[in-house]
């Protein structure tokens, strides 16, 4: 199974709109936001354009062990390659030790799960960038999201209900 992860971070000011009043002035709509940022972890299938997707406090090394471990959990007993930036996060020690664990001494073609980098500075070759940017759209055009616990699972609604298909899979070979 190859997935390609990110983390995106749901921000208060993703809600805000605004519009031109009868006075080609500026409007600006603001949202009640008890909590400010959300962020998710989400992992785009390859193959059949699924999503899974996974709420964190933060992007950090702890948080990103345990997506891995989501995603295993999601795809139980299948051979897992996640393709990802260069955060520094991905590259930790923590996830190295972790990748230890769950791989062991088995030979690399029988690895449960194999962590792959997209070039540095590239987030135009991870297809799911463009999920993030769908969904934050969405959020942007509806009307009626006052609060962010709306804003949150109109953005979660909106992106797992949806399957994806983008040409960037071609450049995998997907």
């Amino acid at each position: 199974m190859v997935v390609m992860v990110d983390e995106c971070h749901l921000l208060a000011g993703d809600a805000s709109g605004y519009g031109w009043g009868r006075k080609s002035e500026r409007l600006t709509v603001q949202v009640a936001n008890p909590k400010k940022r959300q962020s998710c972890f989400g992992a785009l299938n390859a193959k059949n354009g699924e999503v899974v997707l996974s709420e964190a406090e933060y992007a950090n090394s702890t948080t990103t062990v345990s997506f891995p471990e989501t995603l295993r959990e999601h795809y139980a007993g299948k051979q897992l390659w996640v393709i990802w930036d260069n955060a520094s996060y991905h590259k930790s020690q923590a996830v190295r030790a972790y990748l230890e664990k769950v791989n062991g001494r088995l030979p690399e073609n029988d690895w449960p799960l194999t962590l792959l980098h997209f070039a540095p500075n590239a987030p135009e070759q991870n297809p799911i960038e463009s999920v993030w940017l769908q969904g934050k759209t969405k959020v942007r055009k509806q009307a009626g999201l006052d609060c962010f616990q709306k804003v949150k699972q109109f953005f979660v609604d909106t992106i797992t209900e949806n399957n994806y298909s983008f040409d960037k899979f071609k450049w995998y070979g997907l």
